[in-house]
């Protein structure tokens, strides 16, 4: 982080925090470290080459199909125990997906 700008310094290191939450709340073991690791070495690589403007979209980016994760097996979890308890009148429409802006990246 110190050898991108400083402007960009405390954005930076909020996103690393956000995005290490996020993975920290996906219950399976494997895919949290799977996710744990793949976040602390995309900052590592963004950090060694300096790219921080594309280094924050890409992040911002990942963090936000995390969120889109998260909130798919919440709303999942939130139907399987309205489910069991027969109150399913109660529960409040799925969420749909993010509207898709073209930006992302292929995966590589």
């Amino acid at each position: 982080v110190r050898q991108v700008g400083k402007q960009y310094r405390a954005e930076i290191l909020s996103l690393y925090r956000r995005c290490l939450q996020s993975a920290n709340r996906i219950p399976d073991e494997s895919q949290r470290a799977m996710y744990l690791e793949y976040t602390r070495s995309g900052f590592r690589q963004s950090r060694e080459l300096g790219e921080a403007k594309r280094a924050l979209q890409d992040a911002k980016e990942q963090l936000e199909r995390m969120n889109y994760y998260h909130s798919i097996r919440e709303q999942k979890e939130r139907e399987a125990t309205a489910a069991a308890s027969g109150n399913s009148e109660d529960m409040p429409p799925a969420i749909s997906p993010a509207k898709d802006t073209g930006s992302q990246r292929p995966s590589q």
